[in-house]
């Protein structure tokens, strides 16, 4: 039916208290669109107005397929990526005085078949200040195995990769600089 998110342990209330959720439902054709999304009155888990008390949230978010275009990220350039696209709404109700701050966040990804993710940006604004995240897909790693993307377990950053036909992505925050890969064993994909 499509990928769901069952479960999160990242150690923050509120992620945990907004699962489970679709993160994608398939058929994925353009135009179709689902509430990801919708919970009311959760444990925000911060106390934001110091009165001892955690403040309540409530979080609406949708996400529509786009359909497919042509992307070039670093890595290179593909000619049919999908296009999925999510904009929520986050609700904070400060249980001081009953007043609220909202923020919204309005986020893209690009998918290649046989890829992954290539691109992902997400644009959250409150309080009048905006922040920009924009990722893209700086390399592909494949050590001779059977092709497709599997689990890696430890971190690519150590500059080891694991043996035995792992498929491996690295994506980075932009902006960045260049830097060179080097490997010792393997081979390096430009797609």
């Amino acid at each position: 039916n499509g990928i769901a998110v069952l479960a999160i342990d990242d150690g923050d209330d509120l992620s945990a208290a907004l699962v489970p959720y679709w993160e994608l439902r398939y058929p994925l054709t353009a135009g179709s669109r689902f509430v990801q999304r919708e919970r009311s009155n959760v444990d925000f888990g911060s106390d934001l107005d110091g009165d001892g008390r955690n403040e309540s949230a409530t979080l609406r978010s949708e996400v529509t397929v786009a359909g497919t275009e042509a992307i070039t990220v670093p890595l290179g350039s593909f000619a049919s990526a999908l296009r999925v696209n999510r904009s929520s709404t986050l609700t904070i109700r400060l249980s001081r005085d009953g007043s609220t701050v909202t923020g919204t966040e309005n986020a893209s990804v690009w998918f290649v078949r046989n890829v992954g993710w290539v691109r992902r940006t997400q644009t959250a604004t409150a309080n009048g200040l905006t922040t920009t995240i924009d990722e893209v897909l700086e390399a592909y790693f494949n050590s001779g195995g059977n092709g497709g993307t599997q689990p890696v377990s430890g971190p690519i950053a150590s500059g080891t990769l694991p043996a035995g036909g792992v498929v491996t992505h690295v994506w980075s925050a932009q902006p960045l600089g260049p830097y060179t890969v080097s490997l010792t064993t393997g081979t390096v994909n430009p797609l």
